[in-house]
């Protein structure tokens, strides 16, 4: 099975408890006798980390065998990628108990895998609209919300939870469309169009904190 640690803690002398989010959700995993100079396995669980892992079940979970398919431990000198993953992380931490996690799953490793790979403000901001699905959050961005005109939609409004057309918005700055490509379509993130995405995720920020009331309190 593969999942990505959100976290780890000291557990007793020389264990830990890991916390790794994979299709059965988030959960908490005992890994016994993994602390110490010698033990080159506690590399493997280093937040961020998606790993491949097989477990003992019970009350509380074993970590069994695990390895790593992919560390996220080169970003450890790019402040911008280490708030984009701190941010990603805070999102799973506020995934619902009820999240379709087996159907979301796949998206969220492969935003995880891309956060090298690509600008990782692009991978964010398609990551922080997805995401809005399992928080029952769903702007309507194919009519206006004022006058309920489905042609001419020029722009995004966060206090009107969607779409303007061109006689309701009076500002210059559209993001409207990145919006509906983000949260419609679906594709590899590396192929979604690229956007001034320090000004779209002000823009996602303030949404997420109105809408589903999270404050991501990004440091951009």
């Amino acid at each position: 099975m593969r999942g990505i640690i959100v976290k780890s803690l000291d557990y007793k002398e020389k264990s830990k408890i890991v916390y790794i989010y994979s299709i059965l959700g988030l959960k908490g995993y005992k890994v016994l006798g993994v602390k110490g100079k010698k033990n080159v396995s506690s590399g493997n669980l280093i937040t961020g980390n998606i790993i491949d892992f097989t477990f003992i079940d019970s009350s509380f979970p074993t970590l069994q065998e695990f390895y790593t398919i992919k560390s996220n431990l080169n970003c450890s000198n790019d402040l911008k990628t280490i708030e984009v993953l701190r941010a990603m992380i805070e999102i799973i931490n506020y995934l619902p108990e009820d999240s379709n996690n087996e159907l979301m799953y796949p998206f969220i490793e492969e935003a995880f895998l891309k956060i090298l790979e690509l600008d990782s403000l692009k991978v964010l901001s398609i990551f922080l609209i997805k995401m809005l699905y399992p928080f029952g959050v769903n702007p309507e961005l194919k009519k206006c919300q004022r006058c309920g005109n489905t042609n001419d939609l020029i722009g995004f409004s966060i206090t009107d939870h969607g779409a303007l057309c061109k006689n309701c918005y009076k500002y210059n700055d559209n993001y409207l469309d990145y919006w509906q490509e983000y949260y419609y379509k679906k594709l590899p993130i590396e192929e979604y169009s690229d956007c001034d995405f320090i000004k779209l995720l002000k823009e996602i920020e303030k949404y997420y904190l109105i809408n589903a009331h999270i404050n991501l309190k990004l440091h951009l």
